[in-house]
């Protein structure tokens, strides 16, 4: 249990130890197979903080929340718009083989979900309740995002000529200064032709390494003139390797046109790109004309309704007591529930990489089972077990394998999917403290299905390569498991109000949990703190 966590439980404590000694009964408290009576009324709130900045992997494994954004290296493999710059780059550079990186990039990200469902239940019969909650939920996803902190691990960046005229300017007179001397050299070596011509250079100039020469520096102009140009995406870090590279073939050849005679490569062209830095990713994930199309990276808090729940509740059993507020004695008490959701909540945006949802988005039907093993007059345990069928929907998704974050726009489609059902089930042993408190310990198991989505798509990338996107491709890494520890503080004057002996029916329950095991991939390891106040009108 957190600092903050022991400091709110003893808070509680503190507050109402003062009025145990007036009451007498059992105070159990939370969710359990309890049905309210024919006309008797329940409601509460239940303030619940979650948070995480890890996750489970697949096999279970312990990892970053921000491990997709991450990594030693910001290369083809995570932004394929890089591709076409690695495949020119050879030819420019003569280096044999050529690998593309905007650099290393620390990240963090911490998410926070407050969640205050507002619930009202009603008695509606000796064996059945109807219920209804309405949560708001308020979201705050931290993202710390610095790429190249050493400032050296990227050799390519924005192309400069994008928008300064300077680095325009310096690209233009390269590739003047190379065309004068092409077209110079040319006619030279035309002019040599003849068998007559006296000048001391065509014997030089009537060599076939000449033209070859001529060729390729024509290759190499041109390959600068699409790399360089005011389109161009990306570009090598100037003084990188790579951008050495390309200024020892620009003396190279230099040196060729000067040993005719021939024109003076002097330009400072070509512009080299500064280091990467957080503008630069932003904007690349921002500017259109990077076809990914997304909202920056940068921490955001977002407050919206949640997925709202309206529920009916069935006694089975209850051989405990027939005045069951009472709660003491020994038996066996069972309940089912039926529950519908509704997907109001703010559901995963695709544009967003770094968001936190509210919701699914999409609507579910819950099936829910209550069991009360009451064990004498201090001692009960409750297990509860939820199914939960999470309905068919569409939802827009950009289509691409797990941890694949900077997706390209022209994956984005709508998709049918079917998200995994759910089984949930938890086993809460409580003991009684004297009148009013109880204490708890829960233990939750989690396991959800995997997804299904379907749709076929023929697009275009963005180098107008036809491309078939299968939406089943989503499915990858979303099975998921979670294994939650939880321990808590009980406050309840329900016993004692029903005999006369308290003004208020009351309940406050203070609960902070862990997820202790997991596994699926996007698994998130929350800590959660609940507490939760219910007021009843009997």
């Amino acid at each position: 249990m957190s600092a903050v966590s022991r400091t709110a439980v003893a808070a509680l404590a503190a507050i109402l130890i003062g009025s145990a000694a007036r009451a007498q009964g059992n105070p159990w408290f939370g969710e359990d197979a309890l049905v309210l009576s024919r006309g008797m009324v329940r409601l509460g709130f239940s303030p619940t903080w979650t948070r995480f900045d890890q996750r489970y992997g697949v096999d279970g494994d312990v990892e970053s929340l921000a491990a997709d954004i991450a990594g030693d290296t910001l290369g083809v493999s995570r932004l394929a718009i890089l591709a076409p710059l690695e495949d020119r780059l050879p030819d420019l550079t003569g280096l044999s083989a050529v690998r593309v990186t905007l650099g290393r990039a620390r990240a963090d990200h911490d998410a926070s979900i407050l969640t205050v469902p507002f619930s009202a239940e009603i008695g509606i019969g000796g064996r059945l309740s109807l219920g209804v909650v309405v949560p708001i939920v308020r979201t705050r996803s931290t993202v710390f995002l610095s790429p190249n902190p050493s400032l050296n691990e990227g050799n390519v960046g924005i192309n400069p000529a994008r928008e300064s005229q300077t680095a325009r300017d310096q690209n233009a007179a390269l590739l003047a200064q190379f065309a004068t001397a092409i077209q110079a050299l040319q006619t030279l070596i035309e002019a040599c032709a003849d068998p007559g011509n006296a000048d001391p250079r065509c014997p030089e100039a009537r060599a076939p390494e000449t033209q070859e020469f001529v060729t390729n520096a024509m290759t190499f102009i041109e390959g600068i003139d699409e790399v360089y140009s005011e389109s161009g995406l990306f570009v090598p870090v100037a003084a990188s390797p790579l951008d050495s590279a390309i200024r020892a073939r620009v003396a190279g050849f230099a040196d060729g046109f000067a040993a005719f005679d021939i024109g003076d490569i002097t330009a400072a062209g070509p512009a080299g790109a500064a280091i990467a830095g957080l503008d630069d990713i932003n904007r690349i994930l921002t500017d259109s004309a990077f076809g990914i199309r997304a909202i920056p990276l940068v921490s955001r808090t977002t407050t919206s309704l949640g997925d709202i729940e309206v529920g009916t509740k069935l006694q089975l059993f209850n051989t405990v007591r027939r005045d069951s507020l009472q709660r003491y004695g020994a038996g066996v008490r069972a309940a089912v529930a039926a529950v519908f959701r509704v997907g109001t909540g703010t559901a995963d945006d695709p544009d967003d990489f770094g968001d936190v949802p509210s919701g699914d988005g999409q609507h579910d039907v819950e099936a829910r089972t209550y069991w009360d093993f009451l064990l004498g007059r201090r001692f009960a345990i409750s297990l509860v077990g939820r199914y939960v069928w999470q309905l068919p929907d569409r939802e827009v998704k950009r289509i691409t394998g797990p941890h694949q974050l900077f997706a390209p726009y022209w994956r984005r489609h709508e998709v049918e999917r079917d998200l995994g059902d759910v089984i949930d089930a938890e086993v809460t042993p409580r003991l009684a403290l004297g009148g009013f408190f109880s204490a708890m310990a829960q233990y939750r198991v989690r396991r959800k299905a995997a997804d299904r989505h379907t749709g076929t798509f023929n697009v275009t990338d963005d180098l107008g390569e036809p491309v078939t996107l299968d939406a089943s491709i989503l499915d990858q890494e979303t099975e998921q498991r979670e294994d939650r520890l939880s321990i808590g503080l009980g406050f309840s004057t329900v016993a004692s109000a029903a005999r006369g002996r308290s003004r208020i029916p009351l309940e406050i329950v203070m609960q902070y949990g862990e997820s202790i095991r997991g596994s699926g991939g996007k698994t998130p390891k929350v800590s959660v703190g609940v507490m939760n106040v219910r007021v009843w009108v009997f």
